[in-house]
């Protein structure tokens, strides 16, 4: 597997951990809303997170991954918490905003459609 393979396959596992967390499965499942709303917010447990909050959760997540990770037969388990953590930094950069990385000096930089005319503009 090339290594444009390994990441379009890393990619597609996130999307498939956006889709259950926007289906609000699990730990994303659908509450009552607080009296207070956010423009925009992540909820887990039925509470809307700050940006500061869903750093927490992130954490709680890597603690979780590196949990199984050490137990003896774990380490398909703690993939499934990395999956987890790059959906729920996603979810965060969608609801937060996601600064694009400058990068130089490289030959092929992909970039998403809607953000190309920008770079080439700049």
């Amino acid at each position: 597997m090339t290594s444009q393979q390994r990441r379009d396959a890393a990619f597609a596992a996130i999307n498939t951990e956006r889709d259950y967390q926007d289906a609000q499965q699990g730990n994303a499942r659908k509450h009552p809303k607080r009296e207070i709303e956010l423009e925009v917010v992540i909820t887990f447990h039925g509470k809307p997170l700050t940006l500061g909050e869903g750093i927490l959760v992130l954490y709680k997540l890597v603690d979780d991954a590196r949990g199984h990770w050490y137990s003896p037969d774990g380490y398909e388990e703690a993939l499934h918490h990395i999956r987890k953590i790059a959906g729920v930094a996603t979810q965060l950069m969608e609801n937060f905003g996601a600064p694009m990385r400058a990068v130089t000096g490289t030959a092929h930089i992909r970039q998403p459609a809607d953000q190309t005319a920008q770079h080439k503009s700049a």
